[in-house]
């Protein structure tokens, strides 16, 4: 997963493991007067390997970050439709 910052020309990648696939993330804002990208990034990673997913949280000004959460799931999610927008 990247963000990719058009301002500064940057990119900044969180890396998965090699035969993980993901769903398309979903941004939450930390806060309803949040600046432009402060929040988290929800995304359901695929391990083909095992036949499930993770449930997984990251930070999205620090994506090349830890996640702040990992919550593993018993089974597979299966890939969904593009994420939701809603305000907050």
């Amino acid at each position: 997963m990247l963000r990719y910052d058009l301002r500064a020309n940057a990119t900044t990648v969180h890396r998965f493991g090699g035969h993980d696939s993901l769903c398309e993330p979903l941004f939450i804002p930390r806060a309803p007067d949040a600046a432009e990208g402060d929040g988290y990034l929800f995304v359901y990673v695929f391990h083909p390997d095992e036949d499930r997913s993770d449930a997984v949280i990251l930070d999205a000004e620090r994506l090349d970050g830890e996640p702040i959460a990992t919550i593993a799931l018993p089974h597979r999610v299966p890939f969904t439709a593009h994420g939701c927008w809603a305000a907050a």
